[in-house]
């Protein structure tokens, strides 16, 4: 008896000290986590990661900058396919981030010289893909034609044409046909008249400057024009600065006379209207302009430089010799 009082007792005494049982079940914890869908480790998501594959392979896109490289090549001697488009070659560049072979080179990949040696020999003529337009230009031997548009009151005509015309003439003489068309900005109206910018003189010494032009050679006209240009700023009459100047067009004054009071200068006009409206450059704004064999050099309208057009006629006379 006294031995289970002793067993009840020391019992008890542990009882005190051991932990209390906590009153949430056990699964209350596994129960959080999922309701809050929080996991202390990570996991892999049930679908599969999407995996982007490129739109063409490595060597399917080498294969398209080969194809374009030998489409533009002149060296290639394989069969041209159809154009691809410059997007297509482009963007395969980007994407492979590196240049066409240099081997199949673009169409003037192997031309690194200015146009002025194009033509300089058969070789350098290949490699720039003009064997034709060279030995188009070689058997064209007529003279250059430089085309001057002008109006006669313009002063930055009158300037030129005093000034330079006479030496631009003398200088090429043989080598270059000049060739004058005085209308300029001037206009045709619906009613068949002429209206100029700077009035009714300008109308009346542009027309007989056409008849200038049409009756007589050009080694006669251009020392007449050269002289008439400068009296028109003396004489308010277009007649007195013909008059002044006649010694130049003796033999065809009468005629010149009469194209110029008759129907023939205003036809001749007519033409140079259509001329100027008919040039590559149209509208032309300023005047004087110069054209080289319907070419426009770049020059500087109404600050037209002399220097400048006497460049532009080596580089075509020089091209023709090496020709």
């Amino acid at each position: 008896m006294l031995g289970l009082t002793f067993f009840f007792g020391v019992s008890v005494v542990l009882g005190q000290y051991q932990q209390p049982q906590s009153a949430r079940p056990s699964h209350h914890y596994t129960n959080y986590y999922q309701s809050t869908n929080y996991s202390p480790r990570p996991q892999q998501p049930q679908y599969p990661q999407r995996q982007l594959q490129p739109s063409y392979p490595q060597q399917q896109s080498v294969q398209v900058v080969h194809h374009y490289s030998t489409t533009v090549s002149p060296y290639s001697t394989s069969v041209r396919p159809t154009h691809p488009t410059h997007n297509a070659h482009y963007t395969t560049h980007q994407a492979n981030r590196q240049p066409a072979p240099a081997q199949q080179a673009s169409r003037h990949g192997g031309c690194n010289v200015p146009p002025d040696f194009w033509c300089d020999s058969y070789e350098m003529a290949q490699r720039c893909d003009v064997v034709k337009q060279c030995e188009q230009f070689k058997l064209d031997r007529r003279p250059l034609t430089v085309t001057l548009m002008y109006e006669a009151l313009c002063p930055f005509c009158q300037r030129f044409i005093s000034n330079h015309l006479g030496n631009l003439f003398n200088t090429y003489r043989g080598k270059v046909e000049i060739e004058l068309v005085p209308w300029g900005n001037s206009r045709l109206l619906n009613n068949g008249q002429i209206s100029c910018n700077h009035g009714q003189t300008e109308c009346d010494a542009n027309r007989l400057m056409s008849c200038v032009i049409d009756v007589v050679k050009t080694k006669q006209a251009i020392p007449f024009i050269i002289c008439f240009e400068r009296q028109l700023g003396t004489y308010p009459q277009v007649q007195q600065a013909m008059h002044h100047c006649s010694t130049f067009i003796s033999n065809a004054y009468r005629e010149i006379k009469d194209c110029f009071d008759g129907e023939k200068g205003r036809q001749l006009q007519r033409q140079a209207a259509y001329r100027t409206m008919n040039m590559r450059a149209h509208p032309i704004i300023e005047v004087p302009y110069i054209v080289i064999n319907n070419y426009s050099p770049s020059t500087d309208a109404n600050g037209l430089n002399i220097m400048t057009i006497q460049n532009q006629l080596q580089k075509w006379i020089n091209m023709k010799n090496k020709a």
